[in-house]
């Protein structure tokens, strides 16, 4: 998963999907029908690589790039059988039981 932005966490997340449907997503997840404003599964973030392309080495080494780009890894990927509805938030956010 791509994302503009980096975090230091480590470990088990909820996957929520949001209210906007991205066909792609669904895709690569194979989710025929995928719920929106929900929890959906989890998994556990592991690592997260920065995306540098070779126009961007330079930049990169001079600390000059502006559009970064962060490919999450993640492992033991779960679908949840009942999704939970949830309104949602921006990045990585704590969830209040």
């Amino acid at each position: 998963m791509i994302r503009t932005w980096n975090t230091e966490f480590r470990g088990k997340i909820l996957i929520h999907a949001p209210l906007a449907k991205d066909n792609r997503v669904m895709y690569r997840l194979k989710f025929k029908n995928l719920p929106t404003g929900a929890i959906i599964g989890e998994a556990r973030i592991v690592n997260i690589h920065e995306i540098v392309q070779n126009n961007d080495k330079l930049q990169h080494k001079l600390g000059l790039r502006k559009n970064r780009k962060y490919e999450f890894i993640f492992e033991d990927f779960k679908k949840f059988k009942n999704p939970i509805p949830q309104k949602g938030a921006t990045r990585i956010w704590n969830l209040e039981l």
